[in-house]
């Protein structure tokens, strides 16, 4: 693709991540309470309902505005010299596109994480990861360029969404039996975990949106090698949280705070041990590995 044409492809993940914070905490406020409410499956459904219908529209909305703006965005924020304007702009329509699937795929992977089913959560998480990367690859080895990757990207979360949204019918399907003060919770609950999404986005991908409005395209590509080789010890801290979480969620629900206390150390402890190294290890090789791999130019 070029390192312009990679740094469109790198925008469509950063997009993403700027609109889900649209649903305003609700994710991972689906996470806790399908935990919490799991003994209770009709208030569990009436709350599901609600909250579907909140992040199909957030989603919806965020997806209508940002394409309808799609010109003027290309126009204004991106420094292009390899690539139509045209072709930016396709780009971003079908980034757009994608938003509502990837809202989806949030509410029921969050549904199905809440209920401890890790089976499905695993293969579901596995499968966009793959299968994205998959149909990229494909796309470009097949001689077709960033606005056919997009495209691809669109069509694999669409499906991926059909199926995730498939394996919650059990949990939407229940006769629903709401409580009052259900959803007064959730609310309060994610409004405080939208906080710190915003203050994770802004820290993790706030500098890519200021970079593209003052340095060549190009030069955002190679940025964003660097940041996503960096952004990759996520996986270790992942494996630790996928795991503490719900162990957390159970000791909150059960008001044993002095045991939530002593396991949350020691799961920070455990991601301290797990990421130190490899990060000790990066720093070393990924200069050698990005002048090996990216050539002359990167240096």
């Amino acid at each position: 693709l070029g390192a312009e044409g990679y740094a469109l492809y790198a925008f469509v993940g950063t997009l993403q991540g700027y609109l889900i914070l649209l649903n305003l905490g609700a994710g991972v406020g689906v996470q806790r309470y399908a935990g919490h409410l799991r003994l209770h499956p009709g208030r569990l459904s009436a709350l599901l309902w609600r909250v579907l219908k909140f992040q199909a529209l957030m989603g919806a909305l965020g997806a209508l505005a940002f394409a309808l703006g799609r010109n003027w965005f290309a126009a204004s924020f991106f420094n292009i010299h390899e690539h139509p304007l045209a072709v930016v702009a396709g780009v971003l329509f079908w980034a757009a596109a994608t938003v509502p699937f990837t809202f989806l795929i949030n509410f029921a992977v969050n549904t199905i994480y809440g209920g401890e089913r890790f089976a499905v959560y695993n293969a579901i998480m596995a499968l966009q990861s793959i299968l994205i990367q998959l149909a990229g690859v494909a796309v470009v080895a097949g001689g077709y360029g960033v606005l056919e990757v997009a495209q691809a990207i669109c069509a694999v979360h669409a499906a991926i969404a059909a199926w995730a949204m498939l394996m919650v019918r059990g949990e939407l399907s229940k006769r629903a039996e709401p409580s009052a003060g259900d959803w007064g919770e959730f609310k309060v609950f994610s409004l405080k975990n939208f906080v710190s999404q915003l203050l994770w986005q802004l820290t993790s991908q706030g500098d890519r949106l200021f970079l593209l409005r003052f340095l060549p395209l190009s030069q955002l590509g190679f940025y964003s090698i660097g940041a996503a080789v960096a952004q990759k010890l996520n996986v270790f801290f992942g494996a630790v949280a996928v795991a503490a979480n719900p162990i957390m969620t159970d000791l909150q629900a059960r008001g044993e705070e002095e045991r939530f206390r002593r396991f949350y150390l020691k799961a920070s402890e455990l991601t301290l041990f797990y990421v130190l190294p490899v990060a000790i290890l990066v720093y070393f090789v990924a200069p050698q590995f990005m002048g090996m791999w990216l050539g002359q130019e990167f240096g």
